[in-house]
């Protein structure tokens, strides 16, 4: 009995933090990685296109991801014009988003 207890109380926390990360970012980990999925930024949402990216110009670090990524976005701009974005890890990749439901990307 003490064993299930202890079985319980280790895999229903783990379970719990598991779907938070997947709800709010898309991806089935105890943690966030630093360029989930899925990415909620400014009031808008953003999904993950393509591979790894260089680094565009004339961007700005506005912002860290729930996983410590660095937010890149064209600076100055607001959530009204903001389509897309990018994520740099601590590996040094870039990876680029795109606004849900945007339909053109700058």
């Amino acid at each position: 009995m003490a064993r299930a207890l202890v079985l319980g109380l280790l895999v229903v926390p783990l379970t719990l933090m598991t779907n938070k990360t997947h709800d709010e970012n898309g991806e089935w980990r105890l943690w966030p990685s630093e360029s989930p999925p899925l990415l909620s930024y400014e009031g808008v949402d953003f999904r993950r296109i393509g591979g790894p990216v260089g680094s565009p110009d004339g961007i700005a670090g506005t912002a860290y991801t729930p996983g410590g990524g660095l937010i890149l976005q064209p600076w100055p701009a607001s959530p009204e014009t903001l389509r897309e974005v990018w994520v740099l890890d601590h590996e040094n990749v870039v990876r680029h988003y795109v606004a849900v439901g945007a339909t053109a990307v700058r």
